[in-house]
């Protein structure tokens, strides 16, 4: 025969194990959140890692040729003036080369200052790459910017370059 007592202890043991199999559930949701977090962060540096390498290979696809072209065209120049490009007897074809390598950097140069794509990754594929040449067509890039009237255009190359510098 079941006496009160008994139900009360049994009641009892019953909410005691309850409460420690919430606690248990608690502990172990935790344990789990903080290894996920640690596995997706893991996972996120990775993919921007790759995903600048990506880029990169296909931008310089696009660009490989048109900078051999303006190598080319301004060989041991260390600085190419706009008006050269622009007005020179290089034809429109060396200031379209010059503006497909600048768009080029300028959408790589966005995904790295936002953080897309990884910045020391870059810096070993083609950091001193892209100092150079930024700084052997900078006059070009500070004529492009007082004709378009727009100071902010390779705004983002100029950062990148400065960021790469240091």
């Amino acid at each position: 025969m079941i006496t009160t007592c008994t139900l009360e202890f049994i009641d009892t043991v019953a909410n005691i194990a309850g409460n420690l199999c919430i606690c248990l559930g608690v502990v172990f949701s935790a344990w789990l959140l903080f290894f996920s977090k640690k596995s997706f962060g893991a996972n996120y540096v990775a993919g921007r890692k790759l995903a600048t390498i990506e880029f990169y290979r296909k931008i310089s696809d696009d660009c490989d040729a048109s900078l051999k072209r303006v190598e080319d065209n301004f060989k041991g120049n260390t600085a190419i003036n706009y008006d050269d490009v622009r007005v020179g007897n290089y034809g429109k074809d060396t200031y379209d080369d010059i503006v497909t390598f600048l768009n080029r950097m300028e959408e790589m140069s966005v995904g790295i200052n936002t953080g897309v794509f990884d910045i020391n990754v870059f810096s070993k594929i083609a950091g001193a790459h892209s100092i150079r040449w930024f700084m052997k067509l900078k006059n070009v890039i500070e004529g492009i910017r007082k004709e378009d009237g727009y100071r902010g255009c390779y705004s983002d190359f100029e950062k990148m370059v400065d960021r790469l510098k240091y």
